[in-house]
């Protein structure tokens, strides 16, 4: 047997004859001397210096032998640790983890090493393993995610396409001009508008049309449902005549005469085309509201007998009947009662017709009429 095979075998990272494993220190440090000796924990063991040494510059002999050590680059003596990750390193024997890790591997055997580390390099080799799982499904799982995107992208843009447009319910207003205020159009994606502000862009383009109501088919097709307003009122805002509807909703500007009744109102805010009329204060838009709304229920106004209508003041309303009588309402207070006993009273064969008439039902216990031939009504 050769000298190489007797030589004991030195564990660490793995199984290896003692002058190896001292090559392989020399060729990854190179900072032992060639005829180092080491001990068996794997350490350089320091070698005494000769007791004659040289004379040194300054003519002073060296008082005794002395223990050359392998210094680290920030000094403090050069300690081989085994079941690193490249086999050792180079660490200061001053620190406390060093001398904790002393204390640990001086009660453990080399079989409890080799375990160690074999626990070790197990549990990394798990860990990597993982984490090489987890990335790959990461990557398919954006892979997939991606070509679902390119799929429902195509699928938006080659089918979706609006191919039909259904308008409905306009005797005003064509197909083409309730579309383009709607702001789509055939050959238009079928979901790039939004159906709401679709249809608040039609009735304030068209003031003319009360409502609209969009409703998509997939994959190809959208109904348009609209609603015309119907003009009930003319009223002079800001020197212009303004078409109103029964709601007070502005439907534009009166270019001609017209046979509307006049509404006389309190200030305004401001009047917008296809917008409610706005009011100064909010009081005058409460009972305003509330007197057309029992004037539109009434036989009064359903009869076409109203041609005058003075709302600006809320404790003395009037209204004129035919054009040729003068109904005084004073406050809103029993409104109904009081224009179906004017109505009442107009209607009945005891009421002279053709002779202008001042009709007072402020009080409907004390309703009176005063025929005054010389009476202009407006």
């Amino acid at each position: 047997m050769n000298e190489r095979s007797t030589q004991p075998l030195y564990v660490y990272d793995r199984v290896c004859p003692r002058e190896s494993k001292r090559k392989q220190i020399l060729r990854e440090y190179g900072t032992a001397p060639a005829r180092q000796k080491w001990d068996r924990d794997g350490s350089p063991r320091p070698e005494p210096e000769p007791e004659h040494s040289p004379r040194r510059p300054s003519g002073r002999r060296n008082s005794g032998p002395r223990i050359r050590q392998a210094q680290t680059r920030g000094g403090g003596a050069y300690n081989y640790r085994p079941g690193r990750a490249r086999g050792g390193e180079a660490v200061r024997e001053n620190t406390l983890k060093s001398f904790r890790e002393r204390i640990v591997t001086l009660f453990e055997s080399i079989e409890e090493r080799g375990r160690r580390d074999e626990t070790i390099a197990r549990n990394q080799a798990i860990a990597w393993k993982k984490l090489v799982e987890y990335r790959r499904a990461i990557f398919t799982v954006l892979i997939l995610l991606g070509v679902l995107a390119l799929f429902m992208f195509a699928v938006y843009r080659l089918f979706f396409v609006i191919t039909e447009v259904d308008v409905s319910g306009s005797a005003l207003y064509t197909d083409s001009e309730i579309t383009e205020a709607a702001g789509f159009s055939p050959g238009d994606n079928l979901y790039s508008f939004d159906a709401g502000a679709a249809q608040d862009q039609i009735t304030f383009n068209l003031p003319m049309i009360r409502t609209a109501q969009i409703e998509r088919s997939i994959p190809k097709s959208v109904a348009v449902a609209v609603e015309e307003d119907v003009p009930a009122f003319v009223c002079e805002i800001w020197g212009d005549d303004v078409i109103l509807s029964s709601g007070l909703r502005v439907l534009g500007t009166a270019t001609a005469e017209t046979t509307l009744p006049v509404l006389v109102l309190p200030a305004v805010d401001y009047s917008v085309a296809g917008r409610v009329l706005s009011f100064a204060d909010d009081r005058d838009e409460r009972y305003i509201r509330s007197v057309l709304g029992d004037l539109l229920a009434s036989s009064v106004w359903q009869n076409g007998m109203v041609t005058r209508l003075d709302l600006s003041d809320e404790y003395d309303m009037e209204m004129s009947v035919y054009g040729m009588y003068l109904l005084r309402l004073g406050g809103e207070a029993d409104c109904s009662h009081k224009l179906k006993l004017a109505y009442k009273t107009i209607m009945s064969e005891a009421f002279t017709k053709n002779v202008p008439a001042r009709i007072d039902v402020r009080d409907p216990a004390k309703a009176a009429v005063n025929y005054e031939p010389g009476l202009v009504v407006e």
